[in-house]
């Protein structure tokens, strides 16, 4: 009721809802529209982060009750037949409504719609919204935004916004501020407790149930401040410098300095972030550097880091090397890679397999647990606390949701997409479940109880045939799966030179 008091009438005409999960968003927001769009005859529209899922909530959906949403527009009212294959209902006023994926926002780009409704918006294209505004501006419509958090992303710069802004209704409710009309809660406590009992993690309750921008649930990767991030400390005199490298014109590009100490865990001491913060669309941008400009700007973070002239392994994406089209002269330019090395930046291409770049990445974040009365083990990656942009994105990566074993790509992943290059061309053994161990694995750890010489050179083979198994997709198969075995210790075939 409050949204209905506070922006009925044109009082407000921006709203922000962040509630929780279950609250109840788009039963209000929805009948919401259904006033307006009998109040004022116009188009509009119901953004989704897709139109399949504005098709699965709203359009297909049935609520606890059996009630279908789109019921929820009295018969009365409506025009005709709706259409299902576009989405739109017209009402006998003129008004229409129709809902929009933002993945395909250019389907009603050049219309006038006076008001728009961003449903989870907190996963979407904030792009769509910077597209609307003006309209909305301009012929006195409204916006509505509604989500559950998805960490310190555009919704979360769009919700600080809107709760210091007078000209918008924003509100927060977790399931502690939720109850029905007999004053039971929406959710209680105890249905939230026997989540956690049946082992949904705590980050998705804190985020799903609580509101909370701090926590991400389903992140793809556990990094923490505690264990990963740490106060400068000097190079040591020698070690090895890495520079990754992922390009950006539209989109950030991300530039990471990376030193190794002898233990190989490696150290992110420096990094340039090609980007800057829209308070348009609450997103951080491309700053659309030519491949000059970021050289010579290569050149003068390296000068003030006092490591230009040494020798530095530099990594990026294998595509830098792909030649690029000339739009002024036609055909085709210079790749980024002959453009850095005129500015005698000379660049290799990473290895690019986003399986094995995902698990090595997340080996090197792995904490390792001290046994009683032994020191800690450092996590074999750690951050300066000056890499601001590297510590703001990756705990909000999230795992894809079509495949768990990759990250969702459309995240502002620009950061883990670089440092994946210097764990690819440093890679550390893998932690393998007891279930998925092959012969290889068990083969090394039964010479590494000996380890004289000719076991370690035994060793290094063994290791090399399951690098080229692993690259081959096969690593992980039990003794007996097509892995050449005729028994756990017989080997029938080897890739291994001499072997």
């Amino acid at each position: 009721m409050p949204l209905f008091v506070e922006m009925e009438g044109g009082k407000k005409k921006r709203g922000c809802l962040v509630w929780h999960r279950r609250a109840g968003k788009d039963k209000t927001a929805l009948n919401f529209t259904i006033t307006q769009m009998m109040k004022r005859v116009g188009p509009y529209y119901y953004f989704f982060p897709t139109f399949a899922q504005g098709r699965k909530i709203i359009w297909d959906g049935i609520d606890k009750d059996g009630k279908r949403y789109i019921d929820h527009f009295p018969k009365e009212l409506i025009a005709g037949r709706p259409n299902n294959t576009e989405m739109k209902i017209f009402l006998r006023n003129g008004s229409l409504f129709q809902i929009v994926g933002t993945d395909n926002f250019d389907a009603v780009v050049g219309t006038n719609p006076v008001g728009c409704i961003f449903s989870e918006y907190a996963l979407q294209n904030p792009e769509a919204w910077n597209y609307f505004r003006p309209i909305l501006l301009e012929n006195g419509g409204w916006g509505l935004f509604l989500y559950t958090p998805r960490g310190k992303n555009h919704g979360w710069h769009l919700y600080e916004m809107a709760r210091k802004n007078p000209n918008w209704y924003c509100q927060l409710l977790t399931i502690k501020d939720t109850k029905r009309d007999d004053g039971t809660p929406v959710i209680n406590e105890d249905d939230i407790q026997a989540e956690r009992d049946e082992g949904m993690p705590e980050d998705l309750i804190q985020q799903e149930y609580y509101c909370s921008f701090e926590r991400v649930g389903g992140q793809a990767f556990d990094f923490s401040r505690e264990h990963h991030v740490i106060k400068p400390i000097p190079i040591p005199h020698g070690a090895p410098l890495y520079m990754t490298y992922d390009w950006g014109y539209g989109a950030p590009f991300s530039v990471g300095w990376w030193w190794v100490d002898a233990d190989g865990r490696i150290y992110r001491f420096a990094e340039w972030y090609g980007a800057s913060f829209s308070k348009e669309t609450g997103t951080w941008v491309g700053l659309r550097l030519t491949d000059d400009e970021v050289a010579e700007g290569v050149i003068r973070k390296e000068k003030e880091l006092e490591i230009h002239g040494q020798e530095i392994i530099r990594l990026c994406d294998p595509t830098s090397f792909n030649k690029k089209p000339d739009y002024k002269g036609g055909g085709q330019g210079p790749s980024t890679a002959e453009v850095f090395s005129r500015h005698q930046i000379y660049l290799s291409p990473g290895d690019p397999n986003r399986a094995l770049k995902i698990r090595q990445f997340r080996q090197r974040l792995r904490v390792f647990e001290a046994k009683e009365g032994e020191p800690t083990i450092a996590p074999m990656l750690q951050v300066y606390d000056s890499c601001e942009h590297f510590i703001r994105t990756i705990p909000l990566i999230p795992v894809s949701k079509t495949n768990v074993e990759d990250v969702d790509t459309t995240s502002e992943d620009h950061a883990f997409d670089e440092s994946a290059h210097i764990c690819m061309a440093r890679p550390i053994p893998l932690r393998i479940p007891e279930s998925r161990r092959s012969w290889y694995d068990r083969r090394i750890e039964e010479l590494e109880r000996t380890k004289d010489d000719e076991d370690i050179t035994q060793i290094a083979a063994i290791e090399q045939e399951r690098y080229l198994r692993e690259v081959q997709g096969d690593i992980g198969l039990g003794p007996d799966d097509e892995m050449g075995f005729e028994d756990q210790g017989e080997r029938t075939k080897s890739t291994v030179p001499g072997g």
